[in-house]
């Protein structure tokens, strides 16, 4: 390994993924971008990760393997972050890939971009998604998450997209508590610290479900979105909005876990809020009023 520092620290984590990481990290030593080091987070893996690394790897200069007592998707990050030494951070889960460019196109998008720090590229789903094939800005859905109104009104981000500039806010680091939407919570950090945000319309990276991944908790999501939510609602240049967006979480949570009366008074302050579905609000109301709740 070089003393000198790279241009892009590329951070790793993974856990029990001995069967596909090699093939996530070829996808950064391919990259047509090459000055850059890998910061490969084996998260307290028990089943061959350290020899595949050292068989696949054991000559490449640019990759450090951090081996770590078992701590989470953020504890993994955070252990990267301490230890990167580049003026770019970059993130790729352990079950997705790089394109080649994927690091070029990052790092010239925000050269090309005045003020911004942060920048968000896109991706492609790959494997068993119900949107295999489409590519996550191409979704009706899409907010781009490029500010933190955006992230409270419920944009969110794909680690293996993020790249942003370390040397502007070198002390962030991902909350440990969170168990989901860990990289969203992470974004909202940044923002705080006053980065810009800027999208990378290329569609830079695989975003893969292969076989015996666990089903999203979308229950879990929801409390972990509300979670930023509250912690990051006063910091909005729009306070009503996201009191409105607060309401329109807790009410679906309440929903999901049977409680509907006590989801009541949520969905009314949402519903108020939105003229053209307030008509809706009076069956809602008489379904909720039912006995048989």
């Amino acid at each position: 390994m070089s003393d000198r520092a790279p241009l892009v620290s590329v951070i790793v984590p993974t856990y029990q993924r001995a069967d596909r990481i090699a093939e996530a990290v070829d996808s950064v030593l391919a990259q047509t971008l090459e000055d850059f080091e890998v910061l490969l987070v084996d998260d307290g893996s028990t089943d061959g990760t350290d020899d595949v690394v050292r068989t696949c790897f054991a000559r490449e200069r640019r990759l450090r393997y951090l081996a770590k007592a078992n701590g989470g998707p953020a504890s993994a990050r955070n252990h990267g972050l301490e230890r990167a030494r580049g003026t770019y951070v970059s993130f790729l889960d352990s079950d997705d890939l790089y394109e080649p460019e994927h690091l070029a196109s990052q790092v010239e998008r925000l050269a090309s971009a005045p003020g911004a720090g942060v920048v968000v590229c896109d991706a492609q789903y790959v494997g068993a998604w119900k949107h295999e094939g489409k590519t996550v800005f191409g979704r009706t859905s899409f907010l781009p998450p490029v500010d933190l109104d955006a992230i409270l009104d419920g944009a969110w981000v794909l680690p293996s997209c993020l790249m942003f500039r370390l040397g502007d806010a070198p002390e962030v680091r991902y909350d440990e508590t969170y168990r989901v939407v860990e990289d969203v919570e992470f974004l909202a950090r940044l923002y705080v610290q006053g980065l810009g945000g800027v999208l990378n319309r290329r569609v830079l990276t695989q975003y893969r479900k292969l076989g015996g991944q666990a089903t999203d908790d979308d229950l879990a999501i929801q409390k972990g979105m509300l979670r930023i939510l509250e912690s990051y609602a006063d910091r909005s240049g729009h306070p009503r909005r996201h009191a409105t967006q607060r309401a329109r979480r807790k009410a679906r949570i309440l929903m999901k876990e049977g409680r509907w009366r006590e989801a009541r008074p949520h969905l009314e302050t949402w519903f108020r809020e939105r003229p053209s579905v307030w008509p809706l609000w009076h069956l809602l109301e008489s379904y909720v009023r039912s006995p048989r709740r």
